[in-house]
């Protein structure tokens, strides 16, 4: 996990805090006054209202009838509320306190303040997500290589692909700032080398995952292939919707790239 994920998972837990802490505030101002007691004797259960500043309730505290249960209830959740509300608050200043030392403590971040000329003499632990992505991206392979005469099919970033889908999928990707690799071989058992449509790289946990597109799901030879190659990822840990993105589409079911837009969001969120 990088740091700027973690700063990502921080914001978003201080802002659900800062969500609860509101809620529980406003739930309280409608509380009423007092405490709940709770007097337990074998199978019995009593209620008693308990109010040290309203001196017309007893010391042990005024008895709740079975028909004023509403009112334990409210009693109840207070308490309830107030430590809630407690906690929440003591949570929301700890991670406040930690995003303010967070950044200049992070040892990933050293490497990032060395000049250019030292930089080139350090053997980093950590590189910056530019940087890795860069690396990532370098690394040659040998894809499929195309059938003379095949349809010539490019992404806006000039790369060569086998399908109009297949175009829309690059380009959202690179929309997305998403690295990937197109058809880069891969060795799954029993099989041996298949070649993903795409191999993509989640810069959040710097994981690689894979993402395949069936565009002929009518041609039943076609869809049979289909079916074997998702056995093959998953007789090798690689779970849809995790490892794994699958879009597909048929002379009846168009390829919807809004929908493609939420799978990728959802990946890069599992972090």
């Amino acid at each position: 996990m990088n740091e700027n994920y973690l700063q990502k998972i921080l914001k978003e837990r201080m802002d659900d805090l800062q969500k609860i802490i509101n809620s529980r505030e406003k739930s309280l101002s409608y509380a009423p006054q007092g405490s709940l007691r709770i007097n337990i004797k074998g199978k019995k259960i009593d209620y008693y209202h308990y109010d040290a500043n309203d001196a017309a309730i007893p010391a042990h505290g005024r008895y709740i009838g079975r028909n004023s249960m509403d009112f334990a209830e409210a009693l109840a959740q207070k308490a309830y509320d107030k430590n809630v509300l407690k906690c929440a608050k003591e949570e929301l200043e700890l991670i406040e306190k930690l995003t303010k030392t967070y950044e200049r403590t992070v040892p990933e971040k050293i490497y990032e303040s060395l000049e250019d000329a030292r930089k080139k003499l350090v053997n980093p632990i950590f590189l910056p997500d530019d940087e890795y992505i860069k690396q990532w991206e370098a690394k040659e392979y040998v894809g499929q290589g195309f059938a003379p005469g095949a349809h010539e099919i490019y992404t806006r970033k000039g790369e060569r692909v086998r399908s109009k889908s297949e175009k829309i999928i690059a380009d959202c990707l690179n929309e997305l700032c998403i690295p990937y690799r197109y058809e880069c071989p891969l060795h799954l058992e029993p099989y041996g080398i298949i070649y993903p449509d795409f191999t993509i790289l989640n810069i959040n946990t710097r994981k690689e995952g894979y993402l395949e597109h069936f565009g002929l799901l009518d041609d039943e030879e076609y869809l049979d292939k289909a079916l074997k190659k998702v056995d093959l990822y998953l007789k090798n840990g690689l779970r849809p919707g995790k490892e794994l993105i699958i879009t597909y589409e048929s002379s009846q079911h168009v390829f919807d790239q809004r929908y493609l837009k939420e799978l990728l969001g959802d990946y890069i969120a599992l972090g």
